[in-house]
């Protein structure tokens, strides 16, 4: 298992943002997470969760309004934080947006890749050739997708962010933002209210599963 601290504050990797999570959405994740647990649903877990007298601004209700809120640091593990995004990292312009590491397939790509096959997929390193290794490897994340997919469905949990680096290509649930359930049926239901279009709705969460794994596909296709 990893080991994963979220809301300690910026790393060498963070963007602009402060690097903080507040206490609110982190009682969310962990509720969340050990109910999807208790689902049986691959998930993250929330081993430990510490609040903090830090306080940070944020917009609660999505509607401009901003209030301080109480900062915390949840403690999580997983048997793996890499996502499918992780292997963009080397995309070319030409597969779509272009990738820090664009074009350095045996700088990183190649060492990623073998590293996610000898620790999570290690039956399929006896595989003679890269190319059926990579084949085995997306294979067999995309049946585990598909599973955690249909127990998704199942149970009318909504993802609500469902990009790239919020799959783990280990096939559990992973990153707790604006998830829903589904109270009463409707296959529109989205808890993101940025998602306007629908893109991540209940009845496109397979679709949009399906495309995230040909991303996956396209971005270790030039090994």
């Amino acid at each position: 298992w990893e080991l994963q601290l979220k809301g300690a504050g910026p790393t060498p990797f963070s963007r602009a943002a402060d690097g903080r999570k507040v206490l609110r959405s982190s009682i969310r994740e962990l509720l969340a997470s050990e109910a999807m647990h208790a689902l049986r649903l691959p998930t993250t877990r929330a081993a430990a969760l510490v609040s903090s007298d830090a306080r940070v601004s944020r917009d609660a209700g999505n509607n401009g309004q901003l209030r301080e809120e109480r900062c915390a640091v949840l403690a999580r593990v997983a048997r793996s934080f890499l996502r499918f995004g992780s292997f963009e990292l080397c995309l070319n312009e030409t597969d779509g947006r272009e990738g820090p590491s664009a074009g350095m397939t045996e700088e990183v790509l190649a060492p990623l890749f073998e590293y996610a096959l000898q620790r999570h997929y290690p039956h399929l390193c006896s595989l003679p050739s890269r190319t059926q290794r990579v084949a085995a490897f997306v294979a067999e994340v995309a049946r585990r997708t598909a599973q955690l997919v249909a127990g998704w469905q199942t149970v009318g949990f909504v993802h609500g962010v469902l990009n790239t680096d919020n799959m783990a290509i280990t096939g559990d649930t992973i990153d707790y933002g604006p998830f829903g359930f589904v109270d009463q049926f409707d296959p529109d239901y989205s808890p993101n209210d940025s998602d306007a279009a629908g893109r991540y709705s209940y009845r496109q969460q397979p679709a949009v599963s399906a495309w995230n794994l040909r991303r996956l596909a396209t971005a270790l296709a030039p090994l």
